[in-house]
């Protein structure tokens, strides 16, 4: 079985604390961080990759040149300290993620159980890495695809009514709205050099953040929820 090497934790000043926690990866399975709970501090770390600057927010800090961005792949350790056997969620991960990737024209991600069923390992498109929203969404669905039991993804999104993660609950009517635009193929016009800094991106650039013309439109004919 595959093992990844996670590095100890840190504290970092994160609004989240679910158990739930995600490591990138280098190319041998060992991760280049602490192991963080906020999924928006992957942004920040593009944001310093794309923009050439190293920066700290909230106590996670990043320098450029750390990993590559001309790299076709990217892989992710997930681990969550309330399942030991965290890896059988490896096929519900996989499946929700491929939808995704298919909506969007992505190469297929991979999901696979890892240290001993502990943890998952997950191979994803650097297209995931383009735009800030993007990397946000990534790390928020397989924070909820754990739950998905099959029956269509698009379905079950707009069924659901409970989330892997608790905290995720408070804002589910509206990633789900944001979700099922996505599994349209449809994405805003968002760059990270719109973003004057690390802290910026951390805060306005996510999957609940950002507009785009597609999700006015689909609220718009949907009417309100």
């Amino acid at each position: 079985m595959t093992a990844i090497t996670f590095k100890p934790k840190q504290r970092f000043c994160e609004s989240i604390s679910c158990g739930f926690e995600y490591s990138l990866l280098d190319d041998t399975y060992t991760a280049y961080h602490a192991p963080i709970q906020c999924k928006d501090f992957f942004s920040d770390l593009f944001w310093c990759e794309y923009m050439r600057k190293a920066e700290t927010v909230y106590k996670f800090g990043w320098t450029p040149g750390t990993v590559k961005l001309d790299q076709s792949w990217y892989h992710m350790g997930l681990v969550h300290s309330g399942y030991p056997d965290f890896g059988k969620y490896a096929g519900p991960v996989e499946a929700v993620l491929q939808e995704f990737d298919s909506a969007l024209g992505f190469e297929r991600s991979k999901v696979e159980s890892a240290n001993k069923n502990s943890a998952l390992l997950v191979k994803f498109s650097s297209d995931w890495t383009k735009k800030p929203m993007l990397i946000s969404a990534f790390s928020l669905i397989v924070r909820l695809a754990p739950l998905y039991t099959g029956g269509g993804v698009r379905s079950w999104f707009k069924d659901m009514n409970k989330t892997f993660v608790p905290y995720d609950s408070h804002s589910i009517s509206e990633v789900k709205r944001r979700l099922l635009v996505m599994l349209e193929g449809k994405l805003p016009e968002q760059t990270y050099q719109q973003y004057g800094s690390a802290t910026d991106v951390h805060c306005g650039g996510g999957l609940l953040s950002v507009s785009w013309k597609e999700l006015a439109e689909a609220r718009s004919t949907s009417g309100s929820e």
